[in-house]
């Protein structure tokens, strides 16, 4: 039976629309594996991100967590875990209280009100340790919304080193504001002792011209002359000594030095003074006459000696001033004993500071510009010793320096 040419004509018709719809399904199907190879690519570089930014937190040097919105931890980076002592399981899930003891629950609202207004800030805080010590840290806070979810993601950086810096930065700057203030006091009282003398010398000088004078008061006014001379020239000899101190320039010039015959020459020119006072004077002798001669600096044993002599008798007014010294290993120890009115504990180390004058808390109308203890100091520590005092307020006082036992 043949068919009709109609019927052909339909069944080519239907073909044709199948191959069409075929041709658009394969369009369809092939634009959605496009689409879906997208959304493949860019969720496999999202994961690669998201990889590599954990990555960059967990290597970070300073400590980095987030903090839910009970201000409990669901992250803590490695560096924050070694900081604190603390493995991340023994935090995670913790309030963060478990390393900030200090906060309060106050402090933490106030906190995330600030963070949601402001999405960043940083402040300084203490952290506490599994071992129960505290360090300070500067914190760096953010606020993150996701999923719907608020969290606070920060860092946080121990700043002990920074906190120790700052810290000798403000005594450095207290100490230069002292010293200054020290210097300029300390030149307000050289000024009045050096014009002091000044005034001895020029006003007995002009005495002297008196032609009526007799035998008995030019030798008193010459004498006067001779004591305010002496007296600048101990100011003068100081600021020399002090201005090497103070610019290094100190140098040992060896010498033979007999001990004994320093004490005996320092007796002789101390006694005339503490006998007007009523004071004794004395002192002893630890070596024996055949071997006192020891290889040192005579000049600043001298000095040294001298200066602690003078303000013993200086501020002495009854009893007595005894000085001496005794063999301790490889030093020799000295020792000036008084019995003044003694020094309080607080100034015992700062009186052999440079430019501490007396009147600080000791010189009560007494002269001199103050440098003789700090001179000493520098003396002693020079030759390889040191300087110390042991005293109590009211029982005198007792000035110790010690300097090598060289045999000359």
């Amino acid at each position: 039976m043949e068919i009709s040419r109609p019927e052909m004509m339909d069944l080519t018709t239907v073909e044709e629309v199948l191959m069409e719809e075929n041709k658009a399904l394969k369009i369809e199907l092939s634009s959605l594996k496009t689409a879906y190879n997208k959304v493949v690519t860019e969720h496999m570089h999202s994961e690669e991100q998201l990889g590599m930014m954990k990555h960059s937190i967990d290597v970070h040097y300073d400590g980095a967590y987030w903090l839910d919105i009970n201000n409990k931890f669901i992250y803590i980076n490695d560096a924050g875990c070694k900081a604190l002592g603390f493995c991340r399981d023994e935090l995670i899930g913790k309030h963060l209280s478990k390393i900030n003891r200090r906060v309060t629950a106050d402090d933490l609202k106030t906190a995330w009100e600030r963070l949601k207004n402001e999405q960043f800030f940083t402040a300084e805080s203490v952290h506490t340790r599994k071992d129960g010590s505290e360090f300070p840290v500067e914190i760096v806070s953010s606020y993150v919304v996701f999923g719907g979810i608020e969290y606070n993601f920060g860092f946080a950086r121990d700043i002990t080193d920074r906190k120790q810096a700052e810290k000798e930065l403000i005594q450095a700057k207290a100490k230069a504001e002292e010293s200054d203030r020290l210097k300029s006091s300390f030149l307000a009282n050289m000024s009045h002792e050096i014009r002091t003398p000044m005034n001895g010398i020029l006003g007995f000088s002009d005495l002297l011209k008196e032609p009526d004078l007799t035998g008995e008061e030019r030798d008193k006014y010459i004498g006067m002359i001779n004591k305010s001379g002496l007296r600048m020239l101990n100011i003068i000899n100081d600021l020399i000594s002090i201005s090497k101190v103070e610019s290094g320039l100190l140098e040992i010039s060896w010498s033979d030095l007999n001990i004994n015959e320093l004490f005996e020459y320092q007796y002789s020119f101390f006694h005339p003074d503490a006998a007007k006072k009523g004071v004794r004077l004395s002192f002893k002798n630890a070596l024996s006459k055949n071997s006192p001669v020891i290889k040192t600096d005579a000049e600043k044993v001298y000095a040294i000696l001298t200066n602690l002599l003078k303000n013993a008798v200086k501020f002495t007014s009854v009893g007595s001033v005894e000085f001496g010294y005794e063999k301790k290993g490889d030093y020799l120890e000295f020792f000036v004993k008084d019995s003044g009115p003694g020094i309080e504990k607080e100034c015992q180390n700062i009186i052999f500071e440079r430019f501490r004058q007396g009147s600080e808390f000791v010189n009560l109308g007494f002269e001199g510009v103050g440098l003789g203890l700090s001179i000493s100091k520098a003396y002693t520590e020079l030759l390889g010793g040191k300087i110390w005092v042991e005293s109590e307020p009211g029982q005198g006082s007792t000035f110790f320096f010690t300097i090598p036992d060289r045999n000359a």
